[in-house]
């Protein structure tokens, strides 16, 4: 599971326009859910999209775009009334990568 949250830090303006601050994408997610290449991929992803919608395609906007990926562990998150736990998020990372090609997490139990 990945949350994303996007915000404003208006300190810094982007530079074509004083009107709109940095743009700030918080993504929410279970400890070992993501390895590095996918952290990677979803930093890469996520600063594409907010270049192609809210920097109007303009490349330089990228330099604006602020992400962050934070992590807590499993039992601090409740889905559907539902705590997992560390084992079962083990197990959910490990039979979604071998269903995608055997890619490891970075989950140590």
């Amino acid at each position: 599971m990945v949350l994303l949250f996007c915000r404003r830090h208006n300190e810094v303006p982007y530079q074509q326009s004083q009107e709109c601050g940095m743009p700030y994408v918080q993504i929410n997610t279970i400890k070992g859910m993501l390895n590095m290449d996918q952290k990677q991929r979803l930093l890469e992803k996520i600063a594409d999209v907010m270049v192609e919608i809210e920097g109007g395609g303009n490349p330089e906007f990228k330099k604006s775009v602020w992400i962050n990926i934070q992590e807590s562990e499993a039992e601090s998150w409740s889905i559907s009334g539902l705590r997992p736990s560390s084992q079962q998020i083990m197990q959910f990372a490990a039979s979604r990568n071998a269903q995608t090609g055997g890619q490891s997490t970075e989950f140590a139990a």
